[in-house]
C-alpha cells in the first residue's frame, strides 16, 4: 500500500512541475519582451512576475508533495536552469543576428544561469 501511494505522490507531484516550468519558461519569455517584443516594458515586466510568482507555488507544491527530498530540489533547480540557459541562448542569439541593441535581458539571463549553475554544482568544503 505504501508504494501505491508512493507511486501515486510521485505522479501527481509531476502536475506541479510541469505546470512550473511552463510558467517559469513564459516568465522567461515575458522578460525578453514577450509577445510585443519590447524588453523592460511594464506590461512585459508585469506578466513576468506573476508568471514567476505561479513558477514559485508551483515549485513550492511539487516540493511539498515530494517531502522536500533532494532528488526533487536537484531535479527542479538542474531543469530550471537548463530552461534559463537555453532561453538566454536563443534570446541572446536572435538579439545579435537580428542586429537589435537590446541584448541587454537575454546578457542578464546568461549571468543569472550562470550564478545559479555555479551556486548549485560547487563543491562544499570540509
Amino acid at each position: 500500500m505504501t508504494q501505491m501511494t508512493s507511486i501515486t505522490l510521485w505522479v501527481l507531484s509531476g502536475i506541479p512541475f510541469l505546470a512550473g516550468s511552463a510558467a517559469f519558461l513564459w516568465g522567461v519569455f515575458c522578460f525578453l519582451g514577450g509577445p510585443d517584443g519590447r524588453s523592460w516594458s511594464p506590461s512585459a515586466l508585469i506578466a513576468w512576475g506573476v508568471s514567476w510568482g505561479i513558477a514559485a507555488a508551483c515549485a513550492g507544491l511539487y516540493l511539498l508533495l515530494n517531502r522536500g527530498s533532494t532528488r526533487a530540489r536537484r531535479l527542479l533547480l538542474i531543469a530550471w536552469t537548463a530552461l534559463l540557459g537555453a532561453a538566454g541562448v536563443i534570446g541572446l542569439l536572435t538579439a545579435v543576428f537580428q542586429g537589435v541593441p537590446a541584448a541587454f535581458a537575454p546578457a542578464v539571463l546568461l549571468i543569472l544561469d550562470g550564478l545559479v549553475t555555479a551556486t548549485l554544482f560547487r563543491r562544499k568544503r570540509p
